[in-house]
């Protein structure tokens, strides 16, 4: 099977493609290289689009900039155009549909069975919409939060979107929830196109070093506002945890250095390699995401396979809750916490409450049942099958 994977591409440790979607596309990626019958190319998008790829068995599309592909481009332009029905979204909305049709036109999709896009927002999705191909073409959304129902109301919008997914054979979720949200929003799943939702798969270690009791409290995630990694700093104050800060973002950058600076049991350590964050796990007593909105949240099932409790995101810790049939002696160790909850002190409780229970001969012993659910359920292994079976029903 000939499989284009269109999206965010981890090219190098040094990469600026970083986050769970970079993450999972990366992994996909050497999960349907394992099936020898399998030639899987990509189409690097995000930070960095580059083709600069050591890999002889695949070709990696970056940006080529030919008169080979430049006449193609202009060849197809005038079609895509018509058949996107873009949005005229101000002049840089107008330059990036003119540099992701570049990019589409200089692929020869005709040599592919599969082209799965991850990504709902942007204009690479809706550059694959009424290419005339053999190919088979998929799309995982892996996330609305770009999309806020207050404010995309109108009613193009919706239709926008509504066309991209109609463009497609089948669409993915990565979440129940997320699915939700999106018919929430208005989205049109028809039946024979609704892929329901597959889970992101992890990467499992072959040795998981388990933690031994610290006071450690990890958030791993995005400095931004809408992680609330500034009510996790508030819910430290006045305790003996410490509070460690891997992450990123311009957002909210100064303010996490500043607490640092000013506090001795806050640590920032900035962003952080797939292997230094599965490190940092092995050394954390709790990880703490009190996020208000996610669509999957990666970040708590790595935390589980490493044997490391955890405080998110209410509606996703719910869902992974019952996908993994939570007895009542592990349910103390995946909580729940409200987005609708800004009240530093409820999680300065819950982190208090986790932690003296993870630690406890009964919490030790639920943890590791715990663990060895998350490692069966969301390992490659298990995930891949239901990649490929989509792919095969495609």
């Amino acid at each position: 099977m000939k499989i284009l994977l269109v999206g965010p591409f981890i090219t190098s440790r040094k990469s600026k493609n970083f986050g769970g979607i970079s993450s999972h596309i990366t992994e996909l990626y050497d999960e349907l290289k394992k099936e020898p019958t399998n030639q899987v190319d990509v189409l690097v998008t995000g930070l960095e689009q580059s083709s600069s790829v050591d890999n002889e068995s695949s070709t990696f599309y970056g940006f080529d900039l030919t008169f080979g592909n430049l006449f193609k481009f202009l060849i197809s332009f005038p079609g895509a155009l018509l058949k996107s029905r873009f949005i005229h979204n101000g002049y840089l909305g107008v330059l990036k549909f003119f540099y992701y049709a570049f990019r589409v036109a200089s692929v020869d999709l005709s040599k592919y069975d599969v082209i799965h896009i991850h990504g709902l927002h942007g204009a690479f999705a809706l550059c694959f919409v009424g290419q005339k191909c053999k190919a088979k073409k998929i799309l995982t959304i892996h996330s609305y939060h770009m999309y806020d129902p207050k404010v995309h109301v109108k009613r193009r919008f919706i239709n926008h979107l509504n066309h991209v997914v109609n463009g497609m054979d089948h669409v993915i979720h990565v979440s129940a929830v997320d699915r939700e949200k999106g018919l929430k929003l208005g989205l049109d799943l028809p039946p024979e196109k609704d892929g329901r939702h597959i889970y992101n798969g992890i990467y499992v270690p072959e040795s998981i070093n388990t933690p031994e009791f610290n006071k450690n409290v990890c958030y791993i995630g995005g400095l931004v506002s809408r992680k609330r990694v500034n009510l996790v700093i508030d819910a430290i104050i006045d305790t003996d945890m410490n509070l460690i800060i891997c992450g990123d973002g311009s957002e909210l950058r100064s303010k996490v250095q500043q607490a640092a600076q000013n506090r001795r049991n806050i640590k920032f350590q900035g962003q952080l390699d797939k292997e230094q964050i599965y490190n940092q796990l092995s050394d954390g007593s709790v990880l703490v995401v009190p996020s208000m909105s996610e669509s999957f949240g990666i970040v708590y099932i790595e935390a589980l396979i490493h044997g490391v409790p955890v405080i998110g995101y209410e509606h996703s810790i719910n869902e992974f809750r019952d996908f993994l049939d939570v007895s009542s002696e592990e349910s103390p160790l995946i909580v729940p916490f409200s987005p609708t909850n800004d009240n530093s002190e409820d999680l300065r409780q819950e982190i208090l409450g986790i932690h003296e229970y993870r630690w406890s001969e009964k919490g030790r012993a639920a943890m590791v049942t715990l663990q060895f659910k998350a490692i069966e359920a969301f390992k490659w292994e298990s995930i891949r099958g239901l990649v490929l079976d989509l792919y095969k029903k495609s």
